[in-house]
């Protein structure tokens, strides 16, 4: 299937589930990620999610990290020329609702890519060569190209892969693996 298509059917996907089906899922998500993040050290960029969407509530993920003493950061979203940039978030941050509904840092320090060591990544769906589809404004497929060639790229996906996204192209940047609440998925 084709991203457009996938965008539509992957959204209602998303919509259907029960929000008790959802938060299990979620939990079974977020178990998998702890446990595939315990050997690993760095800077990690966390998403925040967008409720509306059905992300996956990414809170917990970051509540776990700064218990582990982890640095973390997020996206700031630049609608002008659809670009991000990133700053370093804690406890203690404070956040505003950009007009997408996502949190996003005031007044912290900015991150540049190449100093990030590892991306959580929203998936809509993805296929089993590590192909992902968002919602096709390819802000993630920019900031990944601006990142070190060794960033550990991990999507989070609340549904299990496809067999192939026929339209992927040069420009979209693979994941090195993917969790859904089933199990983790590694790409070449």
């Amino acid at each position: 299937m084709k991203k457009a298509e996938l965008r539509k059917k992957y959204s209602e996907v998303r919509r259907q589930f029960s929000n008790e089906q959802f938060e299990t899922s979620s939990e079974q998500l977020r178990n998998k990620l702890f446990n595939e993040l315990s050997n690993k050290t760095g800077l990690i960029h966390v998403f925040l999610s967008i409720k509306e969407k059905k992300e996956l509530d990414t809170w917990p993920i970051l509540k776990w990290l700064w218990d582990k003493n982890w640095q973390t950061c997020t996206s700031i979203t630049h609608f002008d020329d659809n670009r991000l940039t990133h700053a370093s978030i804690n406890a203690e941050t404070s956040f505003a609702e950009n007009k997408w509904g996502i949190l996003e840092p005031i007044n912290e320090e900015l991150v540049l890519p190449i100093n990030i060591d590892l991306v959580l990544i929203p998936v809509l769906c993805f296929d089993l060569s590590g192909n992902r589809v968002g919602y096709g404004k390819g802000y993630y497929d920019r900031f990944l190209s601006e990142c070190r060639p060794d960033v550990m790229k991990i999507g989070l996906c609340i549904t299990e892969p496809i067999t192939q996204v026929t339209d992927a192209s040069g420009l979209d940047i693979k994941m090195d693996s993917c969790i859904t609440p089933q199990r983790v998925y590694k790409f070449e």
